[in-house]
């Protein structure tokens, strides 16, 4: 199985959400959302300004999504525009096998169809991998 780790990242507002794709052994994926008062997001990381955008959200994914950031691998950037704001996304992938797929309560791994109806309000530029 392979994950892909979206970075999305905007100076203005200080924050970065993520999401994780894991490419599972029977060939179907799962995206990693995140339990928000208002339903399912991406993961939403606050911008510590001494560290860079990818390193933040790698330090979130390891201690509270509790995944081995070791195994991800970085394949793809893109942009997208989410709320009238342009951000790079960044998409990694690793092996189903390489990391532990068990998430804490307020994370789950949704469906694709589920995952691109909560992207469908972004305007996306370039060609994503996902």
């Amino acid at each position: 199985m392979i994950c892909f780790l979206i970075e999305v990242y905007s100076l203005d507002n200080k924050q970065i959400a993520a999401t994780v794709i894991l490419h599972k052994t029977d060939g179907s994926k799962r995206f990693l959302t995140e339990n928000q008062a208002q339903g399912q997001s991406l993961l939403m990381v606050e911008n510590d300004t001494m560290h860079t955008g990818l390193a933040n959200v790698l330090q979130n994914i390891k201690e509270n999504v509790r995944l081995d950031v070791f195994q991800l691998r970085l394949v793809d950037l893109t942009n997208a525009k989410i709320a009238d704001k342009r951000m790079p996304i960044f998409v990694f992938e690793a092996k189903e096998e390489d990391i532990d797929v068990h998430l804490p309560a307020q994370y789950l791994w949704k469906e694709p169809k589920y995952f691109m109806q909560m992207i469908s309000e972004f305007e996306l530029q370039g060609m994503p991998i996902f």
